[in-house]
């Protein structure tokens, strides 16, 4: 609706209340009021300075430029009285008229001012309303399950250990065994979607509290999130476990973000995907990759120990055919030297012929590697420690990696080395597992040996090589394990030379054995 030419929500405020109509009668009453008293009585006070009350009383109706429009009938009102007044050329006159009009232009402008913070308040707060709708909406119908919870009394009592003296926060876990308990106890569920609640498998009754209940006892996720509230930082991202009312253990990424001003704890939302089939085939894609490379490696030593048969079967005959008649020509009455002499020679041809077979194998198997490459060896360790993740989880074992910054690239059949790299690690795995280590804890260091090659050292803690095998390590079929076969570091040593480098082994002065990749730097590029 247009008022002499503006819009009607420009002069009035919108929409209805008790007391509105009677707040702009008032309004008006007290108007006319003041103005029969300012001009028709001889009243010697600013009695024109009650128009700024009729103005706070219209304020509840009139909106900004409506108030404006009041305060201008107030001041010409004031003018008129003013005019009319007896006195009104006496100073006392123009003095309340000035004091009149200008109480009346300072309320105008106070409550001008009033309701355009009351206006962008509002709208303020109606944008917040509108973002929370948004976000509740996004919260409830998003497919991926979001957790909000409270880390406030955590926070607090996280705030007391460092009160208290407490800097490294997992030195504090391992002497104090129910420390991640009491962790999980003081974290308490907010609300949750309904993705959230299939993937628990629980009803949003059953998640309310503490989510001790849902969190594995000495759950490492769990120690990492705690670290991440301690030390100030504000995002973390891990791999945990969660467990459902069934007893199964699911595995589930997690992503969260503290607020950097600490306020606002006490809604933290955690966004969890779950993982667990990508897990198990990997597991299964895992296994079947180490049962192709034991069927390949049998496989391998079948058909080299056919190969072999076949080409030495004849050459060893003769040699024992020769060895045969060497002895009956020496057993005889009269020993026929010459004779038994030719046998011998015979023998020691045949011999050769075995040792030139068995050369020629290893160069045929040698002549052809696999082709190399321009690596990044820090690229290449990172990726060689996730095909071990199973492994290194289901035996709770500790991974380390020590590898400086600038390391050069270096030009290798990656392939062949990172499944020698596999190889050494497993070893160690299986050493810990087997009992007698000091430490649940493998490693890798990358080092430069000089300028001429860089090394890469496999350690793990556990009972080390024992003095009778060390000597014999890199024989072909010799092994200290009741179901192996002999052959693994054997046929790593013959990779890593083919490739011009060396692999060692020893045990280590801090117990457990380490192992050493040593790859020519000439063939490294920049």
């Amino acid at each position: 609706m247009d008022l002499l030419g503006l819009r009607t929500e420009a002069i009035l405020t919108p929409g209805w209340y008790p007391g509105r109509t009677a707040n702009a009668l008032s309004s008006l009453t007290l108007i006319c009021l003041v103005f029969y008293l300012d001009t028709f009585t001889n009243a010697g006070s600013a009695i024109a300075v009650l128009y700024g009350l009729a103005l706070l009383l219209a304020s509840e109706v009139l909106a900004g430029f409506g108030i404006l429009l009041a305060s201008a009938l107030c001041v010409m009102l004031t003018v008129v009285s003013f005019a009319f007044s007896g006195d009104a050329l006496l100073p006392p006159g123009n003095l309340r008229a000035v004091v009149s009009i200008a109480a009346i232009a300072t309320t105008a402008a106070v409550l001008i001012r009033n309701r355009a913070a009351t206006e962008r308040l509002k709208r303020t707060n109606d944008a917040l309303q509108r973002s929370e709708a948004r976000f509740r909406a996004i919260f409830e119908q998003s497919r991926v399950a979001l957790w909000e919870q409270d880390f406030s009394k955590l926070k607090a009592r996280l705030v007391e250990l460092r009160d208290g003296g407490v800097s490294n926060l997992k030195r504090h876990s391992a002497s104090s065994p129910m420390f991640l308990q009491e962790c999980a106890d003081l974290i308490e569920s907010v609300s949750v979607n309904d993705a959230t609640l299939e993937l628990l498998g629980r009803s949003s009754e059953e998640v309310s509290g503490s989510i001790r209940k849902f969190i594995p006892r000495d759950e490492e996720c769990l120690l990492g999130i705690v670290e991440c509230l301690f030390s100030g930082r504000t995002r973390f991202e891990g791999k945990g476990k969660i467990v459902r009312p069934d007893g199964t253990t699911l595995s589930v990424l997690l992503v969260l973000s503290f607020p950097e001003d600490g306020i606002g704890l006490d809604r933290v939302v955690v966004g969890m995907f779950d993982v667990t089939e990508r897990d198990r085939s990997q597991q299964a894609l895992l296994a079947a990759q180490a049962e192709m490379a034991k069927v390949s490696r049998v496989a391998m030593v079948g058909a080299l120990s056919a190969s072999l048969a076949h080409e030495l079967n004849q050459p060893v005959g003769a040699v024992v055919l020769n060895a045969q008649s060497c002895l009956r020509w020496l057993r005889r009455e009269s020993p026929d030297i010459p004779s038994a002499s030719d046998a011998a020679e015979r023998i020691v041809r045949d011999a050769h012929r075995v040792a030139g077979i068995l050369k020629s194998t290893r160069q045929m198997i040698m002549r052809n590697p696999a082709r190399a490459e321009v690596t990044d060896v820090a690229k290449m360790i990172g990726e060689t420690c996730l095909l071990l993740e199973h492994e290194l989880t289901s035996g709770s074992i500790v991974l380390q990696t020590r590898i400086p910054s600038h390391m050069p690239k270096v030009k290798l059949a990656k392939a062949e080395i990172q499944q020698v790299l596999v190889n050494l690690l497993n070893n160690g795995i299986q050493s810990i597992n087997s009992g007698g280590g000091s430490e649940k804890k493998v490693s890798i260091e990358c080092s430069m040996n000089g300028d001429d090659a860089v090394v890469i050292s496999v350690r793990d803690h556990g009972r080390g090589i024992e003095d009778n095998a060390l000597q014999k390590l890199f024989d072909p079929f010799f092994t200290t394990k009741e179901s192996g076969m002999g052959i693994g570091l054997s046929i790593c040593r013959a990779m890593v030379e083919a490739q011009g480098g060396r692999l060692s082994g020893r045990n280590h002065e801090g117990g457990g054995a380490v192992f050493q990749v040593s790859l020519p730097v000439e063939a490294s590029h920049d």
